[in-house]
């Protein structure tokens, strides 16, 4: 549905509209990301690898986040070792 015809019927600015309608939006890509994480993960360990390319970048994209987050710690155990 056209923003501005919904912003009309709703009686509101356009602007508003779009905003909530962005919100929901990251609301709901959230919510899907976290499906897809709970399907193929099992505590932080990868069960299977999924078939779908946008699942699978999803799944891609958590490891990658892992490894960051576990290279950091291991950094800063480093520099307070030395």
């Amino acid at each position: 549905m056209d923003v501005d015809l919904l912003s009309e019927r709703l009686e509101l600015a356009a602007s508003t509209v779009s905003f909530h309608l962005k919100k929901l939006e990251d609301e709901r890509e959230a919510a899907y990301r976290q499906k897809i994480l709970d399907t193929f993960f099992k505590f932080n360990q990868l069960k299977s690898i999924p078939v779908q390319r946008k699942k699978w970048l999803v799944v891609l994209e958590h490891m990658v986040d892992i490894n960051e987050k576990l290279m950091t710690r291991e950094s800063n155990i480093y520099k307070r070792v030395k």
